[in-house]
Parts: structure tokens; sequence; C-alpha cells
């Protein structure tokens, strides 16, 4: 608990929660809106005003699609469905994203880069030069399950694996204990 303790304080006061952002997919048809589901991504250069994140191929894969990039500091309102026990974002948060663009794909595994221009200060990660060993302290932030900037810690249980495909893209797996 001590460590976990250490690692979530040392997060904190780092701010690189502020290096996480969601990403949505806009589609627009004549004269109707829709938003996609929502993926991830982690900001890996800044450039001016310029931000630059890395998420994953199939998040920004759809066809005629737009895309809008969020926050820690996006106030995620929602609003309920008349009728249906399901809450959804109000319209006008969507308002607030950024607009994104996508400047590369790999061909080869699931990885993209995308860009936006942003007026707020976001943290920028380091990428590491070598993979994690297992028992290596690691935590997790992501959006599972529309919990927003969710962080979680844990230890690296195996190393990097090939697990098949994903969306056609050649899978890897470092297995860990976190929760998410």
């Amino acid at each position: 608990n001590v460590v976990y303790d250490d690692m979530k304080a040392s997060f904190e006061e780092s701010g690189l929660l502020r290096a996480n952002i969601g990403i949505f997919s806009k589609i627009e048809n004549d004269d109707s809106v829709s938003y996609g589901e929502c993926g991830s991504g982690v900001i890996i250069d800044k450039r001016d005003n310029m931000y630059f994140a890395l998420t994953c191929a199939h998040v920004v894969s759809t066809e005629n699609a737009g895309l809008l990039v969020f926050t820690v500091n996006t106030d995620m309102r929602s609003e309920n469905i008349p009728g249906i026990d399901m809450n959804v974002l109000s319209e006008d948060v969507y308002d607030t994203m950024y607009h994104a663009e996508t400047v590369f794909v790999s061909d080869r595994d699931d990885l993209a880069v995308i860009c936006f221009s942003a007026d707020e200060d976001l943290a920028v990660i380091e990428l590491a030069d070598a993979d994690p060993d297992q028992g290596d302290m690691i935590m997790c932030i992501g959006n599972p399950q529309q919990e927003w900037f969710s962080v979680s810690y844990g230890k690296v249980t195996s190393g990097i694996e090939r697990a098949g495909e994903t969306h056609g893209f050649p899978s890897y797996v470092m297995k860990h204990n976190a929760y998410m």
C-alpha cells in the first residue's frame, strides 16, 4: 500500500493525468450528426500549441468521420434519455472538444498518431526506450465505460506476448494486475 500511495502522490504531483485524452468520432450525414464510440490516447509531443497523441488505429479508422478530443478539463455533463435508463453526453459538450486529424496510421500495428490544437496547457509523456520488466510498477489511465480519466496501479505480470489479431492488426499484450 505504501508503494501505491507513493505512486499515486507522484502521479498527481506530476500532472500526467493531463497527458491522457479521450477521442470521439463525429459523423455528419445530410442534416444529422452522430458520435461514435470513445477511445483514448496519450500525448507524446507538443509543438507550439499543437499536440500529437498516440492512440489505436481502430479508434481513428471510421471512414468519413471527424475526430473530437476531450481532456481532463472537459466538463462531461450528461443528461437522461426520457423513458430509458441511460445517460448520454449533453450535446453542447461536443462543441467544447478539440477537432483532431489523423497524421499517421501504422500498416503493421494497431497504432495511430493524431494531432490537435488546444488552448490549454496539457502534459506530454516521455516514451520509454525499452519494454517494462516483470514486476515493474505501472499506472493505467483511461476512460472505461464512461468512467472519465480513471487511474489504476499495478505490476507487470508477464512480458509482451503476441495475442492474435485485433481489428486486422497483430495484437500484442503485456499482462498486468492493474484494475484497467
